[in-house]
């Protein structure tokens, strides 16, 4: 009997088992809603924080309490130099430290010739430091009576007075364009813009002659680069030679060869130096100077 009634009390759990199963569903339905529900306000809260935070920055970064108040400008040397400084320091005030327009700054200084880029530091909360890279001028330009600097990249520098060192160019007419189109005066360029600094200020100016371009310096001899070609190498020789007491009163130097450097003359070139045919050839009687093997 006892066996019997076992298996009666068996067959009255079954139904109840199936009756948790769907409430423990049920309530862990729930508890995923009440943690969904949860989330999203959390998520909401964030991006309500960050929309806030946004909005405080966009009213922070052109505040007044970050204006820029005090600008510096560095790097600025030509002679446009008061109208520079004028343009950047009006363009400057108008921005925050927060909110540098850079682009608005070089339209502010675009017109003038001798800026070729300017780099922009903010220090916070009101400081703002300007860095100009002007281009210098690497020779004068002259064609009678007019003149025009000319950078070493060819750019014409109009509106830049340059000092009296710069070497003269001479050219049949003046450019009327933006940049330098005549070869030959673009070659004499070239040459000069390559001048070591302990001989940029002794170089009275440039042109073409019989043997290719000549140089005449201030004080020393006339140097006679040939062709365009190997311009650094040629600079190199001439400064060695110039530092050797042996080519000192010459009156030339032939770096048409720069491995093995001609210094003679005791006359102008012109009656000192015979035509030469091609770039490396030497004048007869000129000593070489330090020739390299």
């Amino acid at each position: 009997m006892s066996e019997v009634g076992d298996l009666g009390a068996g067959s009255n759990l079954e139904p109840m088992a199936h009756l948790a199963q769907p409430l423990r569903s049920n309530v862990r339905a729930r508890r995923l809603a009440r943690t969904s529900q949860r989330g999203v306000r959390r998520l909401c809260a964030v991006g309500m924080v960050m929309v806030l935070l946004g909005a405080g920055f966009l009213w922070l970064r052109d505040s007044e309490l970050v204006a820029v108040r005090d600008v510096t400008i560095t790097g600025v040397s030509s002679s446009q130099e008061k109208r520079v400084r004028e343009s950047l320091r009006r363009a400057a005030l108008d921005m925050t430290t927060l909110h540098v327009r850079r682009e608005e700054l070089h339209a502010a200084v675009s017109g003038y010739t001798s800026v070729a880029g300017l780099r922009a530091y903010a220090g916070f909360p009101n400081k703002l430091r300007i860095e100009v890279v002007e281009r210098v001028p690497a020779a004068l330009l002259v064609a009678g009576d007019q003149e025009v600097p000319v950078s070493a990249g060819g750019l014409l520098l109009r509106g830049v007075r340059p000092d009296g060192a710069t070497p003269v160019v001479r050219v049949k007419r003046l450019p009327t364009g933006l940049r330098l189109d005549d070869l030959r005066a673009r070659s004499a360029v070239a040459v000069l813009a390559g001048a070591p600094p302990e001989l940029q200020g002794r170089i009275v100016r440039a042109g073409m002659g019989a043997r290719g371009m000549q140089l005449e310096l201030r004080s020393g001899p006339d140097l006679i680069f040939g062709s365009q070609s190997r311009i650094e190498a040629k600079w190199t020789a001439a400064t060695r030679v110039l530092a050797d007491s042996s080519a000192k009163g010459a009156t030339y130097l032939d770096l048409r060869l720069p491995e093995w450097t001609a210094a003679g003359g005791l006359g102008p070139i012109e009656s000192e130096i015979e035509s030469a045919p091609g770039d490396g050839t030497t004048a007869p009687g000129a000593p070489p100077v330090n020739p390299q093997p």
